[in-house]
Parts: structure tokens; C-alpha cells; sequence
């Protein structure tokens, strides 16, 4: 995933400033510090308090080559950890992307932590279609799990039931419950998915 990540950024005129990998909770505070660069601002404290043989308040600074952040985790609790770790190592200010990985489907007080992360997900998922959630949440397929699925189902049954116009239609769109649905010339649909930003604890949409 980084390394597509990596290819499409670069593609539009983006550069990469730094990474850090982790692969384990242990691992986050100080794969963190190195991709800000703090060691290096640490050692030149040390170097001045040498030179002045003196004590010399000081606060790390972090690398200033940065313009955003994009988290790469595999779920919520990796993200929960990871995101209050930003300010802690002075990129309080940066702003935040992440995947809809990071969000399980459902409200969950924890989330408080991924409050400012910004990312795409589907319309279903962000409120689109009310009626039909409640109408499924009551089915055997109301577990959080199945969430992306129902919404999958749904514009399944929308696309058969529209396929003829999307196809005759040209710039034809639909907003279906996975996203903003279109026709390619060779007769396969994409989808445009929702921006949204955790505030107070909850995804909402832009």
C-alpha cells in the first residue's frame, strides 16, 4: 500500500520527505521521532549546552519539509495510538490522512483520538441513505462487519436497474450508496468516494 501510495503521489508532483514503519506498539514513539528528525535537533542541544557549559532550556523542532501526514494502519486502535503521538513530537499543526481502514463502520468513543484526521469513505457509511440502514439493521446482516457489504448490495441493485441509462448516457452519474458511480468507455464502473474528517469523536462529511 505505500508503495502505490508512493507511485500516484510522486505521479501528481508530490514528494516524499520521510516514512516511518513500526511493527509493534513499542516501536511507534521512536519510528515517530526519527521521521520527524528530532534526534538531530536533540544533538544540537547537547552540542550547545557543551559549548556554553551550561544548562540551556530547550524544546525539540521538528523537520519543517513537512506538509501533511498520511497514516497507513491496518485499524482504529493503531491510528488511536498513532495520531496523539503527532503532537507529542511537535506536528500538531500538520494535517492528517489516513484510509477508511482506520474506521470500523461504527461510533466508537475512542475515536475522540483520530479527532482532524481527514479520508474518503463510502456515502452509506456517512449517513446517505437512512432508511435503508435501519431497514437492514434489524436483518441477520446487521452486524458492523457487514456494513460496506450492505452498501455494496444495495448499488448492486441500482446499477442492474440503471445500467441502461449509465450506458447510453454520456457524463452520466449516479450517487449510489458506495460512492459517486459512473460508466467507463470499457464498461466498468468507478466510484467517487466522500471526504469526511473525525470531529468530536465521529466521521462527518465534508
Amino acid at each position: 500500500m505505500e508503495g502505490a501510495l508512493r507511485k500516484q503521489w510522486q505521479r501528481l508532483g508530490g514528494t516524499v520527505s520521510a516514512t516511518a514503519t513500526y511493527s509493534s506498539l513499542e516501536d511507534y514513539s521512536s519510528s515517530m521521532s526519527l521521521a520527524m528528525n528530532l534526534p538531530a535537533s536533540e544533538q544540537r542541544a547537547r552540542g550547545v549546552r557543551s559549548m556554553l557549559a551550561t544548562n540551556v532550556e530547550f524544546t525539540a523542532r521538528r523537520r519543517q519539509d513537512l506538509d501533511a501526514v498520511f497514516l497507513l494502519c491496518k485499524s482504529g486502535a493503531q491510528a488511536r495510538s498513532l495520531k496523539p503521538l503527532l503532537a507529542y513530537h511537535y506536528a500538531s499543526d500538520l494535517p492528517v490522512y489516513a484510509t477508511s481502514s482506520i474506521y470500523r463502520g461504527t461510533a466508537d468513543p475512542r475515536d475522540q483520538d483520530l479527532n482532524g484526521i481527514t479520508l474518503v469513505e463510502i456515502p452509506w457509511l456517512l449517513g446517505s441513505n437512512p432508511e435503508a440502514t435501519m431497514a437492514i439493521a434489524g436483518g441477520a446482516s446487521s452486524r458492523a462487519a457487514y456494513t460496506r457489504l450492505n452498501a455494496l448490495g444495495a448499488d448492486a441493485y441500482l446499477l442492474q436497474s440503471n445500467f441502461t441509462r449509465l450506458e447510453a448516457g454520456d457524463g452520466m452519474l449516479i450517487r449510489g450508496n458506495t460512492g459517486l458511480l459512473s460508466l467507463t468507455p470499457q464498461l466498468h464502473i468507478q466510484r467517487e468516494l466522500q471526504t469526511a474528517t473525525f470531529d468530536r469523536g465521529r466521521l462527518t462529511a465534508e
